[in-house]
């Protein structure tokens, strides 16, 4: 929390005493974005940005000391509540104004550089690092090997839900299934029933018992089958 003392601080450089009778309302609203700041801070968002919703009107008969309550650390990208008090000599502490404050983190975060399809392979000149807002699920590492889930927007910053594994082994595709068991290797031919990238598991025809079952991608064409 900002302490009484940076406040003072901020009132006197400002040009403003605490024991003055009047306070603008731009100077209350710098106050609550310090405090917002300085708790963004504590909370490890080093690339930020924080700016009033609003700025309140001029307030009077302002009595030291005065105390700033607002969010406590750690805290994310959005809109948070401070509040200025006072408490007059003898009196009862009394909230002089509450003030929005919204912060947002950012971070060099992937974008799409032009608009993807879904289902499109991501190779190196579909994506940029820009900086962005920091979102839950942002893809802050490249995305090679990865196709599009969805179809993506030229400049989105990408989140991992956005994104899928492309896929080793497709549908239809002829694949070799092995099992190992004893010193025994068995082989299976089969046709694949679904997508899956390397490791995932899918379905594989069994054109001898005429049944599917379940194998692990290896690579294309190559699959493990599953106990």
């Amino acid at each position: 929390m900002i302490s009484r003392t940076l406040i003072a601080c901020f009132l006197v450089v400002s040009g403003v005493c605490a024991e003055a009778t009047a306070i603008e309302g731009s100077k209350i609203a710098a106050l609550a974005c310090a405090y917002v700041d300085s708790v963004a801070a504590t909370s490890g968002h080093r690339d930020r940005e924080v700016e009033a919703t609003s700025i309140p009107t001029d307030r009077k008969a302002l009595s030291a000391p005065l105390r700033l309550h607002g969010p406590q650390a750690p805290i994310d990208s959005g809109i948070h509540m401070v509040s200025l008090f006072s408490r007059p000599e003898g009196g009862r502490e009394v909230r002089v104004a509450t003030v929005g404050v919204r912060m947002t983190a950012f971070a060099s975060t992937y974008c799409a550089v032009h608009a993807l399809s879904r289902g499109e392979s991501i190779g190196s000149n579909d994506i940029e690092v820009r900086r962005a807002p920091r979102a839950p699920g942002a893809v802050l590492e490249p995305p090679i090997g990865m196709r599009a889930r969805r179809a993506i927007a030229s400049g989105t910053p990408l989140r991992s839900s956005d994104l899928e594994p492309v896929p080793q082994i497709l549908a239809g595709d002829r694949v070799e299934a092995t099992l190992e068991r004893g010193g025994l290797r068995l082989v299976l031919a089969g046709r694949a029933l679904e997508d899956a990238a390397t490791g995932e598991s899918f379905r594989l025809h069994d054109p001898l018992m005429r049944r599917a079952l379940r194998a692990r991608a290896q690579a294309p064409g190559k699959a493990v089958l599953e106990p």
